[in-house]
């Protein structure tokens, strides 16, 4: 356990070493042989009622057994201030954890915003979820061509390192093109789960939890919303704020004419 925490350590430090040019911060490291060579990490705008306020949040997909993850964030600094950075409400490296991951974030130079985070009670992570929610002081209409993800890394559960080499950069559009209900981050999960929608147009919408006999188990939204992307934390209770039973339950849409529904899963 201490070997693995040194391991992940040492690769979150490399992230506040430099200003980091593309493949510094993973040069000279022993990649390959881990648990995560499909790996790929999301860069997707999240919604925000001030205009010039930008934010982003740093997805991870594909994850097996991970104890630690490094990143750089890339983009003009010369459209965008960075304002900061902290752990997305949902944190993949906090599922099923006693101690909350240690996370670090520096901005060394302008342009660069260096990530990292890693696990301290000795276990793991895997699946997909959220990693890190940036902000940005953003002068006219953002474009994902301003920015760039580099250097990731990932640590599995022996020490093996990997470098993320899928990083993508999702649509900036601050509306959406069509309805959307995401999968749910991350699945399975325990205790908590986030659920991500899209509307195209003002709506009212319905958002609830069912169980396999089709029951509702909880209403996690009942609203008029305008257009836009929006996120809501299930935290595994029921209505009344009882603690449900493992097993595979069902979230459901409704929005101007538009249902879908999807399935997820809570382990204990």
């Amino acid at each position: 356990k201490r070997v693995l925490f040194l391991m992940s350590a040492y690769i979150l430090c490399l992230c506040f070493v430099y200003p980091v040019g593309a493949g510094e911060m993973t040069a000279g490291l022993d990649m390959g042989g881990g648990k995560n060579p499909l790996s790929t990490f999301v860069l997707n705008r999240m919604p925000s009622d001030n205009q010039d306020e930008l934010r982003l949040r740093l997805d991870l997909k594909e994850a097996q057994a991970i104890t630690g993850y490094g990143a750089v964030v890339n983009f003009d600094a010369n459209r965008y201030e960075f304002i900061n950075a902290k752990q997305a409400t949902n944190h993949v490296l906090d599922a099923d954890s006693e101690q909350q991951a240690l996370f670090l974030a520096t901005n060394p130079t302008a342009g660069q915003v260096a990530l990292g985070a890693v696990k301290v009670d000795g276990r793991t992570a895997m699946g997909e979820g959220q990693l890190v929610e940036l902000t940005f002081h953003v002068t006219g209409q953002p474009n994902p061509s301003d920015f760039k993800i580099t250097d990731g890394v990932l640590v599995d559960a022996h020490g093996k390192l990997d470098a993320v080499t899928q990083l993508e950069v999702g649509s900036f559009d601050a509306k959406p093109s069509s309805f959307e209900l995401e999968q749910n981050q991350p699945n399975p999960f325990n205790p908590s789960t986030t659920i991500a929608f899209q509307l195209p147009n003002a709506t009212q919408v319905k958002l609830a939890i069912y169980n396999v006999l089709g029951q509702e188990v909880q209403m996690l939204v009942n609203d008029f919303r305008q257009a836009g992307r929006y996120t809501v934390v299930w935290d595994g209770k029921d209505a009344i704020g009882r603690q449900v039973a493992s097993g595979i339950y069902v979230y459901r849409i409704v929005a101007d004419g538009f249902v879908q529904t999807k399935r997820m899963t809570l382990l204990k």
